[in-house]
C-alpha cells in the first residue's frame, strides 16, 4: 500500500522535493514495483552536482505493511558474496522514465534549496483544449509556478499576461472584500486592526476626493514637530495623495464601524446632535490638517521628498471613516440630521464602514463587469 509520501505510476505525477540538508534535498519515494511480499521504492536526491537515486527494497510482513529500512552492511559480505535485486520489465521501464523526469527538471531548473513542487508533464500526450484548459491552468497555478508561468506566457501573448495578471488582482480583491465583510460583524476589532486592513489594501481608498484617485504615501504620519516618518506631535492614520499630473495631500483617520454617529438622545424635537467620537474626529482631523498645512509640509526633509514626488499641500482635505448607517435605520429625524451634519462639512469628507464597503465592493464588481 501507499503512504501519504509515495506515488502511483499510472500517470505522470508532481516532482515534490524536501530540502534535507545544505546542498542536499530528496525527492519523496516514488513505487517502483508492489508485490503481496516486497515493494520496491526510487527515492531521487539531488545537489549541485545532480541528481543522485536510491533503490530500496522492502519485505512485507503478514499484514502488508512495511518496516522502516534496514540497510545491509556491505563489509559484512564474505569474499565472493553478492546482493541482486531483479527488477520486471514494467518496473525498469517505471524506473527510467521517473529518473529521466527527474534529470529533465533539473536541467530545466537546476538545484534549489528547500521544499518545491514541480509539474511532471508527458508533453507528447498533454493537448490543452477547451475541456481541460482550465484545470491544466489551475494545476500550473496550484504548483507554485505562477510566476513562470506568466512571465513565460508575457513572451508568447502580452495582452493576455495582462489580462492573467488583472485576474489575480481582482481575486485578491475579491478575498478582501470578504475579509471586510467578516471584519464589520467583528465587534472585538479595535482601530490599529482596522489600520492594519487598509494599509494592506490601499486600493480600497481608489476612489474619493471628488473622483479623483488616492493613494497612501505614509501609514501614522506625524503632522507637525517632525518628519512624517518620525516622532512629531500629532500623529493620524494615513496621509495619501490624489493622483493626477498634479498631487495633493490628503489626510485619512480610522476609527471604529462600532463608533456611535449621533447622541442616543434627541438635542431638541426632531434633532439629534453627533456623538461626542465623532465630534472629536472631525475637530482632531481639522487640526491635524492644519497643522500639517502650516508645519509639516513646510518642514525641509518633508517638502523635499514630497515636492520630488510631485505631490503639494493646498487647504489638505481629510477624510474620517467612522461608524455604519445601520445605527440611523428606521430613524427619519437620525438620517436627516447626520446626512445635514456631513453635507455641511467643507472637511473633512465622513465617510461611514458600510458606505467604504460598499465603495469596495463596486470597484470589485465593476471591474469584473468590465
Amino acid at each position: 500500500m501507499l503512504n501519504n509520501k509515495e506515488q502511483s505510476n499510472n500517470q505522470d505525477q508532481d516532482i515534490v522535493v524536501h530540502g534535507v540538508a545544505n546542498g542536499y534535498s530528496e525527492m519523496e519515494d516514488i513505487l517502483v514495483e508492489d508485490t503481496p511480499q516486497t515493494a520496491i521504492m526510487l527515492r531521487p536526491h539531488m545537489s549541485e552536482h545532480g541528481i543522485g537515486a536510491t533503490l530500496i527494497r522492502y519485505r512485507k510482513g503478514k499484514n502488508g505493511n512495511r518496516k522502516d529500512v534496514t540497510p545491509i552492511k556491505f563489509n559484512t559480505l564474505h569474499e565472493g558474496d553478492s546482493i541482486k535485486m531483479r527488477l520486471s520489465h514494467e518496473a525498469t521501464a517505471i524506473l527510467i522514465k521517473n529518473l529521466n523526469q527527474c534529470c529533465e527538471m533539473y536541467e530545466q531548473r537546476g538545484y534549489r534549496p528547500g521544499n518545491h513542487r514541480y509539474v511532471s508533464v508527458d508533453r507528447d500526450a498533454l493537448i490543452i483544449n477547451d475541456a481541460n484548459k482550465a484545470a491544466v491552468i489551475e494545476k500550473l497555478l496550484d504548483a507554485g509556478v505562477a510566476t513562470d508561468f506568466l512571465k513565460k506566457l508575457s513572451e508568447e501573448n502580452g495582452e493576455l499576461a495582462a489580462q492573467f495578471a488583472d485576474a489575480e488582482i481582482q481575486s485578491h480583491r475579491r478575498k478582501s472584500l470578504a475579509q471586510f465583510q467578516e471584519m464589520l460583524d467583528n465587534d472585538t476589532l479595535a482601530e490599529p486592526d482596522w489600520q492594519k486592513f487598509f494599509t494592506g489594501n490601499q486600493w480600497i481608498f481608489g476612489y474619493g476626493l471628488r473622483y479623483q484617485f488616492v493613494s497612501i504615501d505614509q501609514s501614522q504620519p506625524h503632522y507637525g514637530g517632525g518628519r512624517i516618518d518620525g516622532k512629531g506631535d500629532e500623529k493620524g492614520d494615513f496621509l495619501g495623495h490624489s493622483v493626477a499630473d498634479i498631487k495633493y495631500t490628503c489626510l485619512v483617520e480610522i476609527k471604529k464601524p462600532s463608533t456611535l454617529l449621533l447622541s442616543e438622545s434627541q438635542y431638541r424635537n426632531g434633532v439629534y446632535a453627533v456623538s461626542r467620537e465623532l465630534a472629536g474626529a472631525v475637530a482632531q482631523m481639522q487640526v491635524n490638517s492644519t497643522t500639517w498645512e502650516t508645519e509639516g509640509s513646510r518642514m525641509d526633509g518633508n517638502r523635499d521628498k514630497l515636492d520630488g514626488c510631485g505631490i503639494y499641500t493646498v487647504c489638505p482635505k481629510g477624510i474620517v471613516v467612522i461608524g455604519n448607517t445601520q445605527e440611523l435605520v428606521g430613524s427619519g429625524d437620525k438620517i436627516k440630521s447626520f446626512e445635514l451634519f456631513r453635507q455641511n462639512l467643507r472637511s473633512p469628507e465622513v465617510i461611514t464602514f458600510d458606505e467604504l464597503f460598499e465603495r469596495a465592493k463596486f470597484i470589485v464588481d465593476d471591474s469584473e463587469r468590465q
